[in-house]
């Protein structure tokens, strides 16, 4: 659980590591850190990435999956009857490995040459957040490989735009991959059978 005190914006380290060592044949895979940013709920149109801000060099390298996942909600105060999302992939992504995961509402996609992804969910009926919040919100989730020739410090920027039929179009936050290499731990000398997750 994040700290009550923490603020939207600030950084959250999280360490996992595997115990024993001893008698593992491949300690290398025993260590893993994350950052994530703190976000909060007062924006319900976001995108967000798993992982999120850094993606280890091997993990491009050995091509593992982006999960994108964009949220919308009706705020307005009417039906929305017509929900369209446009995605522009980043060349750093492979377009060819797009994959929908999975979708709150009936959909309909096209991928353009521009490297434009556009969503369309027609006659979605989308009620506004003040007659039922619960069903105001959508989201659309598709998965996508990292190219394998980018290079530390690399980074790999999205943004979404979310049309709620003839309104000016909603634009996310941007979300930010910076390829790393995270460093390998000293063996523990105390190691014992436990599993200890922190924070």
């Amino acid at each position: 659980r994040v700290d009550s005190l923490a603020s939207i914006g600030d950084t959250v380290l999280s360490t996992t590591q595997a115990l024993p060592l001893i008698g593992d044949v491949d300690t290398t895979n025993n260590f893993n850190e994350s950052l994530s940013i703190v976000t909060g709920s007062y924006d319900p149109n976001d995108k967000a990435s798993v992982p999120d801000n850094a993606v280890p060099i091997a993990f491009m390298q050995n091509g593992q999956f982006i999960e994108y996942t964009i949220r919308f909600q009706n705020l307005g105060n009417d039906t929305a009857f017509n929900v369209i999302i446009l995605d522009t992939l980043s060349n750093h992504l492979d377009i060819g490995s797009l994959d929908i995961v999975a979708c709150s509402h009936n959909y309909n996609f096209n991928l353009y040459p521009s490297r434009l992804l556009e969503i369309k969910m027609p006659n979605i009926l989308l009620p506004d957040s003040g007659v039922n919040e619960v069903k105001s919100n959508g989201f659309i989730k598709y998965r996508i490989r990292i190219k394998n020739n980018l290079n530390l410090g690399d980074i790999v920027y999205n943004t979404a735009h979310i049309y709620f039929d003839y309104n000016q179009p909603v634009a996310t936050n941007t979300t930010a991959l910076e390829v790393v290499q995270f460093t390998n731990q000293n063996e523990i000398s105390d190691a014992t059978s436990e599993i200890i997750v922190y924070p």
